[in-house]
């Protein structure tokens, strides 16, 4: 089987804020959690994915 490359981390970014706007947090938790997972190595994306992971899991249904 070939490998593939993984997302792009700015597609992924943008898909989890998408999300967010269409009222989805479970969603765009995948994509922010998705993100980390595929580049942990960090960057502002990164940190920006695990800024909105926290906003959102605090957020009280």
């Amino acid at each position: 089987m070939a490998r593939t490359k993984p997302p792009d981390a700015t597609a992924l970014y943008h898909i989890g804020r998408a999300y967010e706007r269409l009222n989805n947090p479970i969603a765009a938790l995948a994509a922010y959690q998705r993100l980390l997972d595929y580049h942990p190595e960090g960057g502002p994306l990164a940190e920006a994915s695990r800024r909105r992971l926290l906003q959102l899991n605090t957020v009280s249904p």
